[in-house]
């Protein structure tokens, strides 16, 4: 269970059910049972016998994401459904109200188990979201053209304000703290 997140179990003996409420993001990894297992994330509903994925439900994001990382999902709306296998994410726009199932490249959805953040050529701009996510930080760009800087670490057991102090030494940019969040400013030092 992530920072600012919470969640409500019960367990419905009449209806043969284990069911969570998530508000928030949290990695799951559900034991084998006869008995469903439900997790409610706003308009979305995950069922699984017995897997481990993670579902990202913050209120904030545009989207609900969910990532299978093992076994098998099956990832409900009102209007559609869609199975997960392993390294396969559906994400639910609440925008559109549209489910969408795709291949994981997500390579962070499990950095909540982990404590290991790992960036391969990303981009400053999903380097953010997964700090966003995994610290429940307010990070953003002061201007777009940052979101093109390239970066290539391994961040493990580390705080956020030692990974801020790193991304600000090694692309040469400027970390400021507002009352808002964290503000990225300047250019990449390969710039």
């Amino acid at each position: 269970l992530n920072q600012a997140s919470s969640i409500r179990f019960s367990i419905d003996k009449r209806e043969n059910l284990r069911a969570v409420d998530l508000t928030g993001d949290a990695f799951f990894d559900i034991a084998r049972d006869d008995m469903p297992f439900v997790i409610q994330a706003a308009d979305v509903a995950v069922e699984v016998l017995g897997t481990s994925f993670y579902v990202d439900a913050r209120a904030k994001e545009d989207a609900i994401q969910v990532i299978v990382e093992s076994g098998k999902v099956a990832v409900r709306t009102n209007e559609t459904e869609q199975i997960l296998n392993p390294n396969e994410q559906a994400i639910y726009s609440k925008v559109t109200n549209q489910l969408a199932k795709q291949n994981n490249e997500d390579n962070n959805f499990n950095a909540l188990k982990t404590n290991t953040l790992n960036f391969e050529d990303a981009s400053l701009d999903e380097v953010i979201f997964a700090l966003n996510r995994q610290y429940n930080a307010n990070i953003r760009l002061e201007n777009e053209a940052l979101e093109s800087c390239k970066i290539d670490a391994t961040y493990k057991d580390k705080s956020l304000d030692a990974i801020l102090t790193i991304l600000s030494s090694t692309l040469g940019i400027e970390v400021k703290q507002t009352e808002e969040g964290v503000v990225f400013s300047g250019t990449c030092g390969s710039e």
